[in-house]
């Protein structure tokens, strides 16, 4: 039997930039390609990896749930006028997360 490596460039797939693009996100909400320019890698890059690695579309899924849970749980405690945050809000999360349920 005869056992090759199988040919090809190797993954540029890099897990601490991967937890960095993770990470950006769920700290600020930012969009894939502010997150990806923080973490040094390119847009393209990122949505490769989220096409070849399960399990980092996942942590990218997550990461954007958390964001906008936390900023829907401030909402009332920011200001006295919680029906205009709340616009701004649902506004903010249709653009950023189409396609996500919030309930």
């Amino acid at each position: 039997m005869d056992i090759r490596p199988k040919g090809g460039r190797p993954s540029s797939y890099s897990t601490v930039r991967a937890w960095a693009v993770v990470a950006e996100i769920e700290e600020t909400g930012a969009t894939l390609s502010g997150a990806a320019k923080i973490a040094g890698v390119s847009r393209q890059l990122v949505s490769k990896w989220r096409k070849t690695q399960p399990e980092f579309a996942e942590m990218i899924d997550e990461a954007g749930r958390g964001y906008m849970w936390r900023q829907m749980a401030s909402i009332d405690t920011r200001t006295r006028k919680g029906r205009s945050q709340w616009r701004k809000f649902e506004y903010f999360c249709r653009r950023r997360f189409p396609g996500l349920s919030l309930f």
